[in-house]
């Protein structure tokens, strides 16, 4: 007995001595130092950067709620593990410090945060365009804040789960001619950052939708020209500016690479291209760290 005993000792000993020195994992995109990584949702203290998406991770999908409760998270099922949630959280390019995830019943005394990171865009373009395009009438100006609440209504329906089931591709094969978060000056008046990735496009290029999704917006405008903006469910959006040609109409179903337009020079350009973005919950993300962290949970 007391033989038995002894060794039923040891190979306890050694089964804890292999499970502690076995290290705690877990999937990130990231390839640099002190990325920033999905969080699980017991986790707090995670990082993300500035102007892109912070996935969260559960397999208890609950209320919560962050920028001090105006936007909550929306959930979807995970596209590769059975019984699991995700949800994107946009860090928006003007974020600093810590967002706070909230639940409308916390109890919790240490709740859920991210520290965000400042990325290093890319500095100053100096972008010459057309001076109607900086320099306004009252009618123009109308016209454009019309045209912007239209898209903060598009935004602000949010379609329940997600329409897609495949990972994201790249509306067209060509190089990024300006990227996202970019500082620009429109004729050396104008001020703002780049909401979106710029490629190379000649007028009359296919254009491709990026996943599957709804259409929810076809329209012609003063600053982004021709655009196109399709609905993938949970509040994310893709969204397709300075179009030459529509081959969509609002309400249709589309495919990943679906040809939905050609590109052209329409609204406030120096030249054709195709503006291509990302939109979570109303807030612009880089498309490009968007496609890859999302295509790295496949």
């Amino acid at each position: 007995m007391l033989l038995f005993r002894k060794i039923w000792l040891r190979a306890t000993l050694l089964a804890l001595l292999v499970l502690c020195s076995t290290p705690y994992t877990y999937a990130t995109s990231q390839t640099a130092p002190n990325a920033p990584h999905p969080i699980n949702s017991k986790k707090a203290n995670s990082t993300a950067y500035n102007g892109t998406i912070f996935i969260y991770q559960t397999s208890t999908p609950q209320a919560l709620h962050y920028n001090n409760g105006k936007k909550s998270l929306h959930y979807m099922l995970h596209p590769s593990k059975k019984g699991e949630f995700i949800a994107f959280i946009p860090i928006g390019y003007y974020d600093e410090g810590v967002k706070t995830l909230h639940s409308p019943k916390q109890t919790e005394s240490s709740p859920q945060t991210i520290k965000i990171l400042q990325k290093d865009y890319p500095k100053k373009e100096q972008i010459n365009v057309a001076n109607d395009k900086v320099s306004y009438s009252n009618e123009v100006a109308k016209r454009i804040e019309k045209e912007k609440n239209a898209a903060v209504k598009t935004y602000a329906t949010i379609t329940k789960g997600r329409l897609w089931d495949k990972p994201f591709i790249k509306p067209l094969d060509s190089a990024i001619t300006s990227p996202y978060g970019s500082a620009r000056i429109f004729n050396g008046k104008v001020n703002s950052y780049h909401g979106g990735t710029d490629l190379r496009a000649s007028i009359g290029t296919p254009i491709l939708a990026t996943n599957d999704g709804k259409v929810a917006l076809v329209q012609d405008r003063y600053l982004s020209g021709k655009s196109i903006y399709v609905d993938h469910g949970s509040g994310v959006y893709s969204v397709y500016f300075h179009l030459d040609e529509f081959l969509v109409k609002q309400g249709d179903m589309v495919k990943q690479g679906q040809v939905i337009a050609k590109s052209g020079d329409t609204g406030r350009v120096s030249g054709a291209h195709l503006h291509f973005g990302i939109v979570i919950n109303g807030t612009n993300v880089d498309a490009m760290d968007f496609i890859e962290q999302v295509n790295a949970l496949f």
